[in-house]
């Protein structure tokens, strides 16, 4: 009985074993099936393709451009891929592209490889900024920060500065000739773009002379030619002036901008030319003789009188002219006269300098005496004694207000009759001694003598 249950055992084994050897070649995946991973990485590789990823750059100056990361390899499609660059200062990082399409701006890049062979760049560029000055004494005018296509990133602060020397003005920071900045110092952002900046200067001048004729003698001032002020400061100038001389001013253009000897002024943004005005005045005495109305130009003499004597002496304006005059015996001073008027009878007299040349008149006159003796019967005139003893004078200079004291004494048969006042007229005084007082006019007398019968 033992022995046929372990042949029926033994059966039933044999045909299990067999049973499953036909199962294991007839399996189906598709009904989550479990396997080894094994077998499943096996199975993959042998069905999945892969492509190739390349990376480059073509920027000019790579090599101080940035870094990237390098790859030429192998990829499977839905493989992720990180890549990476960096930038340096002065460069600016545009982006990974694919066929000169941007796919990203980003430094770090990470996608999905696709079933595709794939070529990617990274690409940077950078823009530069420089300096330059193009004023004709830019050497003289100041510095400023000297730039030459200097590599600046895109964001980056760029400050540039320029100083500024004595005479000089600075216009400003430039850009293809519009001022962007009128500072010296100015700062602004790198952008996407070169920049060409100009430091400009200017300068302007002050000339100061004068073109008086005797500016040698007239005076001094501060002389300037087309000397560099800037603009803004204070400039001072000064004068003298010289005796005899007038300071007129200081002229702009036609214009009397100041009569001060000191003048000062705030220099603006333009050339000045400044003009020193001097003048002078001259001043001229002289002694005449005036008779019958008639002016007779008479070198004064002791004989006549003295006057002070000026002979077109220059004489500053407001200064004091002293004058003097005397008078001799038979002439009479009749005053100082300008332009034909009496400004004064004193013979002391002071004058004071105007604005315009002068020329005074000591004017002096005389008045004449005639005295002579006369005999009606013959009708003739005697200037000796024949008729008797007289106090004779012929045209003789008298001076007014002078005590006159005339005598008639009659000899040889004749005896005096009286005095006549003037020729022709009527007997004054029968008085053989006759007093009279000198006026302002000519005086004639005559001794009326008869012979005695």
């Amino acid at each position: 009985m033992k022995k046929f249950l372990l042949l029926i055992f033994t059966m039933i084994s044999l045909f299990l074993l067999v049973a499953c050897g036909v199962a294991s070649n007839n399996a189906d995946y598709s009904n989550n099936s479990i396997v080894s991973d094994s077998t499943f990485e096996s199975s993959e590789s042998s069905q999945s393709a892969s492509y190739t990823l390349k990376t480059y750059s073509s920027t000019d100056e790579y090599g101080n451009a940035g870094t990237y990361t390098e790859v030429n390899s192998q990829y499977n499609a839905g493989d992720i891929v990180e890549l990476a660059a960096t930038v340096k200062s002065g460069y600016n990082f545009v982006g990974w592209f694919i066929n000169d399409t941007c796919v990203s701006e980003d430094l770090n890049y990470i996608f999905t490889m696709k079933s595709s062979n794939i070529t990617i760049e990274a690409r940077y560029n950078y823009y530069t900024v420089s300096t330059s000055s193009y004023s004709d004494d830019y050497e003289k005018a100041g510095t400023y920060t000297e730039l030459k296509n200097k590599k600046i990133s895109v964001g980056e602060q760029v400050t540039v500065k320029a100083t500024l020397h004595a005479g000089y003005n600075f216009e400003g920071w430039y850009i293809n000739n519009v001022c962007v900045n009128g500072d010296l110092t100015y700062s602004f952002t790198m952008k996407d773009k070169n920049v060409d900046l100009e430091a400009r200067w200017s300068y302007y001048t002050v000339t100061v002379k004068s073109y008086t004729d005797e500016q040698g003698t007239a005076g001094t001032f501060t002389k300037k030619s087309d000397e560099k002020v800037s603009a803004g400061e204070t400039v001072t100038l000064n004068a003298t002036v010289a005796d005899g001389y007038n300071f007129e001013g200081w002229d702009i253009d036609g214009v009397c901008v100041s009569s001060e000897l000191t003048y000062q002024f705030v220099m603006e943004k333009s050339n000045k030319t400044i003009r020193v005005e001097y003048s002078y005045y001259t001043f001229s005495s002289y002694g005449i003789v005036a008779k019958s109305g008639w002016l007779y130009d008479t070198p004064i003499e002791n004989t006549i009188g003295t006057c002070t004597s000026y002979d077109n002496q220059k004489i500053t304006s407001g200064d004091t002219v002293k004058l003097k005059a005397t008078v001799c015996n038979g002439y009479t001073f009749e005053g100082w006269y300008l332009d034909g008027i009496c400004i004064s009878t004193d013979y002391e007299y002071t004058y004071t300098m105007t604005n315009a040349s002068v020329s005074l008149v000591a004017r002096y006159t005389y008045y004449t005496l005639d005295v002579c003796a006369y005999d009606p019967s013959t009708y003739l005139i005697y200037y000796t004694d024949d008729l008797g003893d007289v106090s004779f004078y012929e045209s003789a200079k008298v001076q007014v207000g002078e005590t006159i004291t005339l005598t008639a004494i009659g000899k040889n048969g004749y005896r005096f009759v009286g005095w006549i006042h003037g020729f022709g007229g009527i007997i004054v005084s029968t008085n053989s001694t006759y007093t009279f007082v000198m006026g302002e006019t000519d005086e004639s007398y005559v001794a009326v003598f008869e012979k005695i019968q």
